[in-house]
């Protein structure tokens, strides 16, 4: 599947058209026969649908060739009103509507013939594929067109409502911007053979209701985890409840906060989770992982294959373009529970769903050297036809991530959504619908993602809803905790505590990163109060004094015994 506007121009010589028509042969003639101006005008509502005019003028180079048929394939099975002139004639248009494509096949009956003379067209349709509105923040991504940068000029004219949040990111540099009322218009010239993507809004919010559950099958008391969705450099996280609550939440060098629970012999555990969630598409928030990993894991073998194309493609960027270029999505695959791995994803690269794609990344990248990993997650998604997702039950996806060599920041792609939106642009950001669940570093399947603490396939565990306000997080919250005679700060708020000096018996303590019912063991220093010093140095002169004693008896025997 390919989100592009295919614009393929068939031509013909006025004095071989019956000699054509009759063999039924296609010719093919050289782009320099027309010169083409470009001009499409993208009009977006409040709510997402848009109405998207092409004005396309086609200008003769030579006197005898001139267009009789115009193809348009667009990356959307869901367009409607199509519209189309030629020279301002009506003309209707052969249709082929797939399930994510439409094609149009435009017969042009009555050309401009001769040299320099233009032939005009204007398609007319209406979409609601082209935007992805989650809570108040709006994603626009805009087809390129084939041969669009074989175009002599090439317009894109994007309208939005005056009250969508302000532009935050742009793919490619707007020309012009303009306030005309109601409307905002961004002018983009050239680039007609890459897609833009456009971001207005800088995060969005989430409540999750997540169900977990826990099973000790042996005969003693066990230990047991789950894991929560985590901090990462993409999103915030704020547990609002944990029932049961956990003995303590640890982060492991991947960054995953794992629950530990006590199970009794031979019991099961039923625990839910309510969480919100801060996402941006930007890694901007502080990131508490501490692992580059690097080595071979199960799935992520660095065979010859592997070590090859790393040879080849040298960078992750290489790397993301070459499985969107090479890989296909398999939509019959979807529901396949089987994870192929590495290996045999590069030999099978037509029957990839996002788990290959991101095994193949992984592997890769680790053997250019640059630390990398993956992320089981969730993905928020109005069109599951451009940016699938898994349907196991609970709708997961998974997608990679690698270390920037120069920055040390963890930067997440999506080589399957950019593959399946036909170029999107996944690499340099993500968008406001990827929500982490784990992220498998130091392991390639371990720990297990919301969605896996099941006794069978049967009913939902997730359930995730757009906040219609900006989550805001409260203030840190901890208390101190004596276990033995050792003390602990503990963490009894609803977020993370992040490089944070915290008061704690008139004493500074610095908390790097504290998740909730996280423990942090607490020096002497700085929980001894003035009683117990008092006691420790009456202590140690008591014993000082008990050794000094012991010391004079065993002289004075000493001397006693010599005479």
């Amino acid at each position: 599947m390919s989100r592009v506007y295919g614009i393929l121009i068939s031509m013909k010589k006025a004095l071989l058209w019956i000699i054509l028509l009759l063999l039924n042969t296609k010719v093919i003639y050289a782009a320099g026969e027309f010169n083409t101006s470009i001009v499409t005008t993208y009009q977006f509502d409040d709510a997402g649908a848009a109405s998207i005019i092409h004005n396309i003028d086609l200008i003769n180079n030579l006197s005898h060739i001139y267009p009789t048929t115009y193809n348009l394939s667009i990356s959307s099975g869901d367009i409607e009103d199509v519209l189309v002139k030629v020279m301002g004639d009506s003309v209707s248009p052969e249709l082929d509507q797939q399930a994510s494509v439409t094609s149009l096949h435009i017969p042009i009956r009555n050309p401009k013939i001769g040299k320099d003379q233009t032939t005009s067209l204007e398609i007319s349709y209406n979409t609601k594929s082209f935007a992805e509105k989650i809570g108040s923040t709006v994603t626009l991504t805009l087809p390129k067109t084939a041969k669009g940068n074989e175009a002599e000029s090439f317009v894109r004219k994007v309208l939005v409502p005056s009250n969508y949040p302000e532009l935050s990111f742009s793919s490619q540099p707007a020309q012009t911007t303009n306030n005309l009322g109601e409307l905002r218009e961004y002018q983009f010239v050239g680039s007609g053979d890459q897609n833009l993507t456009l971001h207005f809004g800088t995060s969005a919010s989430y409540d999750l209701k997540l169900n977990y559950l826990l099973k000790n099958t042996t005969s003693i008391e066990a230990l047991s985890e789950l894991a929560l969705p985590p901090d990462t450099a993409y999103q915030r996280v704020m547990l609002n409840k944990l029932d049961p609550q956990p003995r303590e939440i640890v982060v492991d060098s991947d960054g995953n906060w794992l629950a530990r629970y006590k199970l009794s012999p031979l019991s099961k555990l039923e625990v839910t989770a309510d969480l919100s969630v801060l996402v941006s598409p930007n890694p901007i928030y502080f990131d508490p992982s501490s692992s580059t990993p690097l080595g071979e894991e199960l799935y992520w073998e660095q065979g010859s294959s592997v070590k090859r194309l790393a040879a080849n493609l040298k960078n992750p960027e290489n790397l993301y373009n070459y499985l969107l270029e090479t890989f296909s999505y398999d939509f019959t695959q979807i529901t396949r529970q089987k994870r192929l791995g590495v290996e045999e994803a590069l030999a099978n690269p037509s029957s990839a769903i996002c788990t290959e794609f991101t095994d193949v990344f992984v592997a890769t990248s680790r053997a250019m050297g640059i630390p990398s990993r993956a992320i089981i997650g969730y993905a928020v998604t109005s069109n599951s036809a451009l940016r699938p997702q898994g349907s196991d039950i609970d709708v997961l996806h998974a997608y990679p991530e690698y270390q920037d060599p120069s920055t040390k920041v963890w930067r997440s792609v999506d080589p399957t959504w950019g593959h399946t939106t036909g170029g999107s642009e996944y690499f340099d950001l993500l968008d406001f619908g990827h929500i982490t669940f784990v992220r498998w570093g130091t392991l390639s399947d371990y720990p297990l993602p919301a969605g896996s603490y099941r006794e069978n396939r049967a009913g939902r565990q997730i359930d995730v809803v757009v906040r219609d306000n900006t989550l805001e997080f409260p203030d840190t919250s901890f208390k101190v905790e004596a276990v033995g005679e050792t003390n602990y700060l503990v963490n009894t708020g609803s977020h993370a505590i992040v490089k944070e000096t915290l008061k704690v018996n008139d004493h500074d303590v610095y908390v790097p990163y504290l998740p909730p019912y996280g423990r942090q063991q607490l020096t002497s220093n700085s929980t001894t109060s003035p009683l117990s010093l008092i006691t420790s140095i009456n202590k140690y002169l008591l014993l000082s004094g008990v050794a000094v004693l012991i010391g004079l008896i065993f002289l004075l025997w000493k001397k006693r015994h010599h005479k």
